[in-house]
């Protein structure tokens, strides 16, 4: 279905030839799996997109991914947020998530460091590899998980100390400093 309307990307092994820009835009959109339901008032060319995005693009290339994400499903209560993400996220490269508010962008991210653990209600199906490895598996460290896929969010959210001691709780938690004269 896909390949007739976009093609099969890859990189020529004979030649080593990249694909074309126009091919690297598809490919870049295939990572945008965001599931919502999209308004009818959106213009064509949005929804034209939307459409590229949920077509499954085959990549190529000698990068093993940092993240791969497969049949994820998530839950607030009975209510389905995120429906039957797939996608993998490679190393050194760019990949945006781009959606109408509300559809599930930040829901998403949570789960990559598992910070909807925090919200009660919430469930999540599927499976999400970081390096090869499960992050939804009992027995995880979700801190250790958390130093190494962090969010940084739209809006702040110190915690209720002083500017200083929230900048300084990073590498005091961390054991990088050993007194506050390390800090200054």
């Amino acid at each position: 279905h896909c390949e007739e309307h976009f093609g099969r990307l890859s990189v020529n092994s004979a030649t080593k030839q990249s694909p074309t820009r126009e091919e690297t835009a598809h490919l870049h959109l295939q990572q945008v799996q965001v599931s919502s339901r999209l308004p009818s008032s959106l213009p064509k060319a949005y929804l034209a997109m939307t459409r590229r995005i949920s077509c499954k693009i085959e990549r190529v290339d000698a990068e093993n991914p940092i993240f791969v994400i497969r049949d994820l499903n998530f839950y607030y209560g009975a209510k389905l947020a995120l429906s039957k993400i797939s996608m993998e996220v490679l190393p050194r490269k760019v990949t945006a998530l781009i959606g109408p508010s509300g559809c599930g962008k930040s829901t998403f991210l949570r789960c990559l460091n598992r910070m909807n653990d925090t919200i009660p209600g919430t469930r999540v199906e599927g499976q999400i590899l970081l390096d090869g490895q499960d992050i939804n598996v009992e027995g995880m460290d979700v801190v250790t998980l958390r130093q190494r896929v962090g969010m940084v969010f739209q809006k702040p959210n110190p915690f209720p100390q002083s500017v200083y001691d929230n900048v300084a709780f990073g590498p005091r938690v961390l054991g990088l400093v050993k007194n506050n004269a390390d800090l200054d």
